[in-house]
């Protein structure tokens, strides 16, 4: 750093292109401008990272299996930061000069703007550049170049959102900037994660401060050349052998897109929150297991679900499938650590209500849709009664998971929390039977339907009324319910979903010998691949490729089941292959029970004639959950068909939010925690990409087999902490700063800023409101020009830039507007009506 012998106080008062800045002692004139909105180029700084000078060289870096040997010596900034310093004869860099008091400093002078092109040229000339200086760029696609540029000299597909791009515009382009010889640089495609194209490295360091000095992982490290450049890489051949942790804080700092995500990820959310239907705050969480902070885990569960127990035993965990750490082996175990964190933690769930309003609303279905729509609306002051057909709540919770899944105490537990809330209940109350929907639009405000997909699908084949054929929804209610309790000889199960692996694991524990039948591929199974392979484990047989096409009976029972052998088509809308009967494939195969699971429906004579219903059976509702009744909501299984219980709580979210905001409220249900921001440090961690998923203890397969025990078992906190680590902390990237951008080129159509507006050759752009380009003109005085057209209402905004060729460039520009939009600005269609 340099330092001026100066004063020094606590705060140091200077003026920035004359305007007054105050900083704190210490602090560098780059940092301290940009804390005003004062903006001064420079790419190898980040408001996130540490000075360029914090990073060392290294002797020795790799790129990919390419060894490059270099010095450990003083290297070079991009320079771009360069301004004048009032008394001091050399020009300066603002990232390397610390504050003084009574400072004067001008950032845009005639002496730095040439100073910084110089330097900005040095970096162009080792740089794919072409597209940057191209007239036609906007809206280019970059796959066809009239111009003929060669590919490798043109620009990456951050063309148009790049930050050395928006810096050139900036900063200027020198005449005799050299064109752009490829270097043929290695490009590593192979490792996880990311990508790495070297021939677009700048040098500098981002990256490098970003993985070392912020979360001081050191797997990247740079070298400096013969030439004084900063040859970027890894300090070890791979990824995994450098130590990564792959959280992608050097693709988030990267000014040029060296360093790339395989696949597009969400700008705003961790994928992991991102894939869950209610987002919740995932790596959080984790990241509270990690540190056995149980309490603070189990209240970011909260924020989002009424059911953060059951959730611990249940939830499909689709953000396990997003999880960025399956490409390094396993994902997280997020739903175990979900399980952990609630179970480890003694917070007693704080069920805050809003003060009580005048409002009302009938919840009809007591399944995980319906119990979350109540719970959330009660938190807000409204009224709520449920009313619900059954003897006892839970809906599918209660009668469509067995034991072996979730204890039934556990989601007791979440239900009875639920209802402190004050929720009235109507048990054994069936809408259609003991009452009319019609009846409940006249005595309440709001109506939600939840009264789940009650009617199970039919294969509609001959023979499924002979005695011996189940449906799937009723065999468990059945088992649940101890209606049944024992299945003799072999058992048949039809289907590919979650209800069919249910079935077929409790027939197995019924006594039966069981066989599933399903008519498309392994990979096209719909079921929750861990209770697939649990199946199996517990001696369930799956015949793939098997469609049914008749019920084989003797004096009205069930005997056989015929069926045909089926091969793959095309993929149908839902991404699955179609299956297609093969001629003469036809078997019989021997069983005493048949178990039909393929879906199920809404009752429709509980609703019509007032409800439309969609083309399987469903009850159809908007983005909102709401029906074309007024006032009348609907979610869980009667719109969805059979879900999952993270999804019907979803739903039972949205509609909680909507129907609040049609009773005039605001439509917040989220409940509020403390928020601590995570530490920015990770550290280096041995083995840490091939570290194994912890599996949950489960109990024997003899007891699984014979009893309705609890399969998965609690883990021990230790256990769980361990998991936790493993997790990449996705997340930490997004809390990083933007770079410091220059300001936007469009202006506001105001006098006092037209009057700053140089008086010289050059061109115009005139917009509206919602920025679309009105008017492009070449003109020999700016400011004339604009003051010319004051008073045009339609006109919002505009940008100018110099150009002694004015009407080149004027034709170039309106060159460009043509491509991408297929006509003419406005105004140059008939200049006339500006004035």
């Amino acid at each position: 750093m340099v330092i001026f012998d100066c004063e020094q106080p606590n705060v140091a008062k200077l003026s920035v292109d004359g305007t007054d800045v105050e900083s704190a002692n210490g602090v560098s004139i780059l940092e301290a401008a940009r804390l005003a909105d004062i903006y001064i180029p420079a790419l190898c700084s980040h408001p996130d990272l540490s000075p360029f000078s914090s990073a060392n060289a290294e002797h020795r870096v790799f790129r990919g299996h390419n060894s490059i040997e270099g010095l450990q010596t003083k290297h070079e900034g991009c320079g771009l930061c360069l301004i004048e310093v009032e008394d001091q004869a050399d020009l300066v860099y603002a990232c390397d000069t610390i504050v003084c008091e009574g400072m004067n400093v001008a950032t845009n002078t005639e002496r730095v703007r040439a100073a910084r092109q110089k330097n900005l040229m040095h970096i162009l000339a080792e740089h794919p550049h072409a597209c940057l200086l191209c007239a036609q760029k906007e809206g280019c696609s970059r796959d066809a170049c009239s111009l003929n540029v060669p590919v490798d000299e043109r620009c990456c597909d951050k063309l148009g959102n790049c930050e050395l791009e928006k810096i050139v515009d900036y900063v200027g382009v020198r005449a005799d900037t050299p064109r752009y010889r490829p270097a043929n640089l290695p490009k590593l495609e192979d490792e996880p994660l990311f990508t790495f194209n070297f021939n677009r490295c700048i040098g500098c360091t981002r990256c490098v401060r970003a993985c070392g000095t912020l979360r001081g992982v050191y797997a990247l490290g740079f070298t400096v050349d013969d030439d004084r450049k900063n040859i970027m890489g890894m300090i070890a051949p791979t990824l995994k052998a450098s130590g990564c942790r792959f959280c992608g804080s050097c693709v988030q700092v990267c000014p040029t897109g060296v360093i790339s995500d395989r696949e597009k990820l969400s700008p705003d959310l961790a994928p992991c929150i991102a894939a869950c239907p209610v987002e919740m705050n995932i790596p959080s969480y984790v990241r509270h297991v990690a540190h056995e902070r149980f309490n603070d885990a189990h209240a970011v569960v909260n924020q989002k679900v009424p059911f953060s127990r059951t959730l611990g035993y249940v939830c499909h965990h689709p953000c396990e499938s997003a999880c960025r750490r399956n490409e390094l082996g396993d994902p997280i175990a997020i739903c175990l650590l979900k399980r952990a964190a609630v179970e480890g933690s003694t917070l007693e769930p704080e069920r805050f209500r809003k003060p009580v309003t005048d409002k009302t609303i009938a919840v009809v279905g007591a399944g995980p849709a319906g119990l979350t729509v109540a719970y959330y609306l009660a938190r807000k002051g409204h009224n709520v009664t449920v009313f619900e057909k059954s003897t006892e709540l839970g809906g599918m919770l209660r009668w469509g998971i067995l034991p072996y899944r979730l204890p039934n105490e556990i989601f007791q537990a979440d239900i009875q929390d639920i209802l402190r809330l004050g929720i009235d209940v109507k048990k054994s109350t069936e809408v259609g039977r003991n009452f009319l929907l019609n009846k409940l639009r006249k005595e309440f405000d709001a109506v939600f339907l939840g009264v789940g997909a009650q009617r199970n699908l039919d294969l509609n084949i001959p023979g499924e009324d002979l005695t011996g054929v189940h449906s799937g929804l009723t065999f468990l209610r059945e088992v649940n319910s101890g209606q049944l309790t024992k299945l003799d000889g072999t058992a048949t199960v039809i289907g590919g979903g979650d209800v069919a692996i249910d079935a077929a694991r409790t027939a197995v524990r019924l006594g039966a010998d069981t066989t599933i039948f399903y008519r498309r591929s392994r990979e096209e199974m719909p079921a929750d691949p861990e209770n697939v392979e649990m199946a199996i484990e517990e001696g369930v047989k799956i015949q793939f490729l098997k469609s049914p096409t008749a019920c084989v009976g003797k004096d009205g029972r069930i005997t056989g089941l015929r069926s045909m052998e089926m091969q793959l088509g095309e993929v149908d809308e839902q991404g699955r292959r179609t299956p297609i009967p093969i001629e003469g494939s036809d078997s019989i195969t021997e069983t005493d029970y048949i178990i039909i699971a393929v879906g199920a429906r809404l009752e429709e004579s509980l609703l019509q004639p007032n409800f439309e219903i969609a083309e399987k059976g469903l009850l159809k509702t908007n983005t909102a959950m709401a029906t074309e009744a007024k006032g009348v909501f609907a979610g869980g299984d009667a719109v969805s068909g059979p879900t999952s219980v993270i999804d019907a709580i979803a739903m039972g979210r949205q509609t909680a939010k909507s129907i609040d905001t049609y009773l005039g409220g605001d439509g917040d249900i989220d409940e509020k925690s403390r928020v601590e921001e995570p530490p920015k440090w990770l550290g280096r961690v041995d083995n840490f990409a091939d570290r194994k998923r912890l599996r949950a203890p489960r109990i024997t397969l003899d007891e699984r087999r014979n009893g309705f025990s609890l399969v998965e078992l609690p883990c021990n906190k230790e256990l769980a902490v361990a998991e936790a680590t493993r997790c990449l902390q996705c997340d930490l990237r997004l809390r990083l700063q933007t770079a410091s951008l220059p300001p936007e080129r469009w202006q506001q159509f105001d006098e006092s800023i037209i009057g700053t507006v140089p008086e010289t050759e050059g061109v115009i752009q005139l917009a509206g409101e919602d920025n679309e380009v009105l008017l492009i003109r070449g003109t020999a005085n700016l400011r004339k020009e604009l003051q010319g057209m004051r008073g045009t209402e339609e006109v919002k905004r505009f940008l100018y830039e110099e150009a002694q060729m004015f009407t080149t460039r004027e034709s170039e520009l309106l060159q460009q507007f043509l491509k991408k939009h297929g006509r003419l600005p406005k105004q140059n269609v008939d200049l006339d009506d500006l004035y």
